[in-house]
């Protein structure tokens, strides 16, 4: 009993590091304001993460009252809904759908499928699947026609 609440603070620390940035997108969907932003700087830090270089962002967003407020993030801390297997950020220059919460704008969640370079993304991966069909297709087809000699 003694060891239960040390125990439970070390997991919770653990588990606050892979999963913060779900639980505040999962946050920023439900509770949050709708806003558009434009990417305004992207920079590739030293920092690798899946042998891929960790990028530094800043964004510009206009809130629903008109103000213009700049969010810093990185590869590895941005907010992205829906939640998937990708990080799909904004190239620079492309303006994007984001969520807030009034009186901490610094905190934005990218709405990556309400976006045109999402909407792009979900296309060509539905477009795998179909090219992937399709080849196989074609390969039962071949497979049953007879073979000349």
């Amino acid at each position: 009993m003694v060891f239960a609440l040390p125990t439970v603070g070390l997991l919770a620390a653990i588990l606050n590091i892979f999963f913060t940035h779900y639980l505040n997108s999962l946050f920023l969907n439900a509770a949050g304001t709708e806003g558009t932003a434009i990417m305004v700087y992207a920079e590739k830090t030293n920092s690798l993460y899946n042998d891929q270089p960790v990028l530094e962002y800043e964004a510009v967003l206009k809130t629903s009252d008109g103000q213009d407020v700049v969010a810093n993030f990185n590869t590895m801390s941005a907010s992205i809904y829906p939640l998937r297997n990708a990080i799909l950020i904004p190239p620079k220059g492309e303006v994007f759908v984001a969520k807030y919460v009034p009186g901490f704008e610094r905190n934005i969640l990218i709405m990556s499928d309400r976006s045109d370079y999402g909407k792009k993304w979900v296309v060509q991966e539905d477009l795998k699947s179909v090219m992937k069909a399709e080849t196989q297709l074609e390969t039962a087809e071949r497979e049953r026609q007879p073979k000349q000699e």
